[in-house]
């Protein structure tokens, strides 16, 4: 099997999160004061979006997976704000299992190791991406079949752990009984506006967490 090489963008979350804070908060001194509601509206809405879409460039990168008979090539194209790390090599077999994880703002694919270290990258959901990611997760079992003389396992992600649903069944349990209280009471402590959103919630972590 020859070698083959996938362009991918990757994302720091706690680095957008920390731009887009700071970006934010800083605009907000450019402000205008106005009593007009509409206008200051739509002003914030900018400052938001704007903050957002900035942060998401300044923490984003680029890099090259090369896989090949020696293992995962890791290879910088363009780092990360502060990030002085080396490219890297993960041979194939002192990997144990890998696990894509899809959320509501980012996706996380993460490659599990032999002595419990993990290696992982995170992807912003949000805007359309054009790389070479889906590829790469098809490709990546092939490879280690081929070059690691077995199947790659598949990891339990976050949302598949016990700790997550236990915390799931809590929610659940809490939501209901809120929801009960409502009813019976006739009253609304709780918006059922809110109570909308939560059950969503709670129904699409559960989905993820239960389906096989």
């Amino acid at each position: 099997m020859k070698p083959k090489e996938y362009n991918i963008k990757i994302h720091s979350i706690w680095r957008m999160f920390i731009f887009f804070m700071l970006i934010m908060f800083s605009s907000v001194y450019y402000i205008p004061n106005t009593d007009n509601k509409g206008l200051s509206f739509l002003l914030g809405a900018i400052v938001i979006v704007g903050s957002a879409y900035i942060a998401k460039l300044a923490s984003s990168a680029k890099v090259k997976i090369t896989l090949n008979e020696k293992g995962y090539l890791h290879t910088w194209q363009r780092r990360f704000i502060l990030n002085w790390e080396k490219h890297y090599l993960i041979p194939w077999d002192i990997i144990d299992n890998y696990y894509f994880e899809e959320d509501r703002t980012y996706d996380r694919f993460v490659i599990s190791f032999k002595n419990k270290r993990k290696y992982h990258v995170n992807r912003i959901n949000i805007f359309k991406i054009n790389d070479d990611f889906d590829k790469l997760l098809r490709d990546l079992p092939k490879y280690y079949r081929e070059f690691g003389n077995q199947e790659i396992k598949k990891g339990e992600g976050i949302y598949q752990s016990k700790s997550f649903k236990i915390i799931l069944i809590i929610m659940g349990i809490v939501l209901g009984l809120i929801i009960i209280s409502n009813i019976i009471q006739n009253s609304s402590h709780t918006s059922w506006f809110t109570l909308a959103i939560l059950a969503s919630a709670v129904l699409f972590y559960a989905f993820k967490s239960f389906k096989k």
